[in-house]
């Protein structure tokens, strides 16, 4: 994979020294504030669990964390992508170089795929407040990031490699599991012997009903690591309500809700954020800036993709994004952050990919073939 050469502008001239710009940002934010919130030397929280997986792999000493040990890779959880990096580079300042190589590459995939414009791109990439914490903390966000666009630049080429899938996949694994199971069943389903080619609305169809008879026998079996989500969803507001629904079949009903509340949050609720927003611990820079306005950022680059007219599920990505937001409202928790690989692909639509489309269900008749029906049908 290499990135595209195109013509030297004053204006490709002026993005390389921004992008460098924000690295050089990234490197001084790094060692004022993000190193000295992991050493003790401010009270800040930066980064969702990155804490935890560096006192988990002794990559920097914490006391105040105690974890019994569980699978890397769970229903309730997977440390597998960030533990392994901390046991492959044990320093904080290494994770980030890796972070931000990782965003370089990104960057470069973008650069090589059709029609999109770099610039756009990354000012849409950089401008969400999640981005820069997850490019300087151990965290699962930049890994999530790098195998979509790695799935972005595998269904845009012909032929496939087995490389790139298999780089997608691993990557994919050592973020999410969801996202691996996801990508697979995209695959899966755009097969060019698959009976389901072609048919997206039937795949999300056939999707919600599985999740709707699935999700309540799980239930009922009590699976420590759905049982360990509902905990901690028993301390919102709306989550533990729609749970419930879902535990009696009712997912139909309520899947859309649970999308639009993952993907854009307390956004739908315009007022939080001139009243409990304030009231919110400021030195928890995750909870109090990066995830409110990421959501804020995911609400106006959805806007933009609709009024762009990009959402549609004729396109590879939206469709893939599509089978990834029901897939993710199964899960009893609300996590906006979970959806930085939509966002990802959001701000590839509106930096103007030329989106692979998904395979027509429908058979095409040859010319030849119908020539060959004409005249015999003439002859007779």
């Amino acid at each position: 994979m290499t990135c595209r050469q195109p013509k030297a502008t004053i204006w490709r001239w002026i993005l390389l020294w921004f992008i460098v710009s924000y690295l050089v940002l990234c490197l001084w934010l790094f060692f004022a504030y993000v190193r000295p919130s992991f050493l003790g030397g401010n009270s800040l929280r930066i980064g969702a669990d990155s804490a935890v997986y560096l006192a988990i792999t002794e990559v920097v000493p914490n006391d105040t964390i105690r974890l019994a040990q569980s699978p890397l890779v769970s229903i309730g959880g997977n440390f597998l992508g960030p533990i392994a990096i901390a046991k492959l580079i044990p320093s904080i300042f290494g994770i980030a170089i890796l972070n931000l190589a990782f965003f370089l590459i990104c960057l470069c995939i973008a650069d090589s795929l059709p029609g999109v414009q770099l610039g756009a791109f990354f000012w849409a990439i950089v401008l969400n407040p999640l981005t820069t914490p997850s490019l300087l903390t151990l965290n699962k966000e930049i890994l999530s990031f790098l195998s979509v666009m790695l799935l972005m630049l595998y269904i845009s080429r012909e032929p496939r490699s087995r490389v790139l899938l298999i780089c997608v996949l691993l990557t994919a694994i050592m973020a999410r599991w969801e996202q691996a199971l996801v990508t697979v069943l995209f695959l899966l389903v755009e097969h060019r012997k698959s009976p389901f080619r072609g048919r997206p609305r039937l795949v999300l169809a056939l999707m919600v009903v599985g999740i709707t008879v699935i999700y309540p026998l799980a239930f009922n079996a009590g699976l420590e690591g759905l049982m360990s989500l509902l905990v901690v969803s028993a301390r919102g507001n709306f989550m533990p309500t729609l749970n419930e629904i879902q535990a009696h079949y009712g997912f139909p009903l309520i899947f859309a809700p649970k999308i639009i509340l993952n993907l854009w949050g307390e956004v739908l609720r315009p007022t939080y954020f001139f009243t409990d927003y304030l009231k919110n611990d400021f030195s928890d820079i995750q909870n109090s800036f990066a995830i409110p306005f990421h959501c804020v950022a995911m609400f106006v680059v959805s806007l933009v993709a609709l009024f762009k007219k990009k959402l549609s599920l004729q396109k590879a990505p939206i469709y893939w994004s599509a089978i990834y937001l029901l897939a993710t409202a199964a899960t009893p928790v609300f996590q906006p952050r979970y959806q930085f690989a939509v966002y990802a692909v959001l701000c590839l639509e509106i930096s103007g990919f030329n989106s692979p489309l998904v395979s027509t269900a429908k058979r095409t008749v040859k010319l030849p073939a119908l020539r060959h029906r004409i005249i015999r049908s003439a002859s007779a």
